[in-house]
């Protein structure tokens, strides 16, 4: 069994449900991914940069929250906020090198941490988590398309 690939998988699924996440659909799951660590990585993920209520919208969490972290992060110096210069009106927010590398850094060590899980659990019991995982990700999807969240 290769465990790298199993713990890509694993983390690559959360990351697929950032668009179910917007939906509600995992707000036990993801409530963790909500605050500074989620914000870096949908900065990270994100071509370009993102206005403070994107952030909001996405990270389901009022503008006065937002703001919050983000004084939060810029303080740390992990991301910039700029006027868009398309829109002087517009506030952005970019991750600045210190921000993306803090990110990789944590991001690796999460996948580091499911790779060892994973060779402690062995072959039978990841492939038995990854496959409920991959049944319950279905399940509340679905649940949530029915609009029974």
């Amino acid at each position: 069994m290769n465990y790298e690939e199993s713990a890509d998988y694993f983390m690559n699924s959360f990351k697929s449900q950032r668009a179910r996440h917007a939906q509600g659909a995992f707000p036990v799951l993801e409530m963790p991914l909500r605050g500074e660590f989620f914000a870096l990585k949908l900065l990270s993920f994100k071509e370009g940069p993102m206005s403070a209520g994107e952030l909001s919208d996405v990270m389901q969490i009022s503008s006065a929250r937002v703001a919050t972290m983000l004084g939060r992060l810029e303080d740390k110096g992990l991301i910039e906020r700029r006027i868009d210069p398309n829109d002087r009106r517009r506030i952005v927010v970019i991750l600045t090198e210190k921000g993306r590398n803090d990110f990789i850094t944590h991001h690796r060590l999460m996948r580091d941490n499911l790779i060892s899980v994973f060779k402690k659990m062995g072959e039978k019991d990841t492939e038995e988590c990854i496959r409920l995982f991959t049944l319950f990700s279905r399940l509340m999807s679905e649940q949530v398309k029915e609009g029974n969240s």
